[in-house]
């Protein structure tokens, strides 16, 4: 077991030395870094959560949709931080079902995201995902529901917090 652990270390060591090695999707843990640095002043937690997105039972795919936030934030808040939850009611022969959040005018691919796929898994399954998502100046973000062939699902967006 040891060595294996050792190996394990070993690999995760030479990963992250490796700056050639790392994938646009770490950007974002970059570009926090940068905010924290520019300027982000403090994490409010909500007293109570926040329901801002509910999705009926949906059998086809939505695209890239805008959410307000400005409801659940302050007009200083430039990240969310939110529980998003995603059901697989039916499962159908497409792949996969998915929920991706962004922040609003990007075109990023590399976004937060909820995926279930079709192998091993039985109907009414919830998966639920806590993600930290850029806002526009508007407190604005970007949903997108991607839902499989022959798929019903269903989705909800919970804001925790927010991160001024």
């Amino acid at each position: 077991m040891a060595n294996w652990i050792e190996r394990f270390l070993a690999a995760i060591a030479a990963h992250k030395s490796n700056a050639s090695s790392h994938h646009p999707r770490y950007t974002n843990a970059e570009a926090l870094a940068a905010a924290i640095a520019g300027g982000l002043s403090k994490v409010i937690w909500k007293t109570i959560p926040s329901i801002a997105m509910t999705d009926p039972p949906r059998t086809v795919t939505l695209d890239w949709t805008d959410l307000d936030l400005t409801a659940y934030t302050s007009e200083n808040a430039k990240l969310a931080i939110l529980l998003i939850r995603f059901r697989g009611i039916e499962i159908g022969t497409g792949t996969y079902s998915e929920l991706a959040v962004r922040e609003n005018g990007t075109t990023t691919t590399y976004t937060p995201r909820l995926r279930i796929d079709k192998e091993g898994i039985t109907a009414a399954l919830d998966q639920y995902l806590d993600v930290v998502v850029g806002l526009d100046s508007g407190q604005v973000l970007e949903y997108r529901i991607d839902v499989g062939t022959g798929w019903t699902v269903d989705a909800r967006i919970v804001v925790l917090g927010y991160i001024e």
